[in-house]
């Protein structure tokens, strides 16, 4: 609904004033933090480190003919 108001505001609005400011985005809980937070956290860092060491630990043992 705040987005609805200010597209109201802001298209009713005088042109010579400054326009509103765009209101701020309503908090998802299913989002938790915003994407640049998860993208930069540790434990994702974590993980990602982890699953690149287990592929080199795979492909040494398909060059070695551990396993095929």
């Amino acid at each position: 609904m705040s987005i609805a108001d200010w597209h109201f505001v802001t298209a009713n609005s005088d042109e010579k004033k400054a326009k509103p400011k765009p209101p701020k985005r309503y908090p998802r809980w299913w989002e938790g933090q915003s994407a640049r937070d998860k993208k930069n956290s540790p434990e994702r860092i974590a993980r990602i480190e982890d699953a690149r060491r287990r592929q080199r630990a795979r492909r040494e043992a398909i060059k070695q003919g551990a396993i095929a």
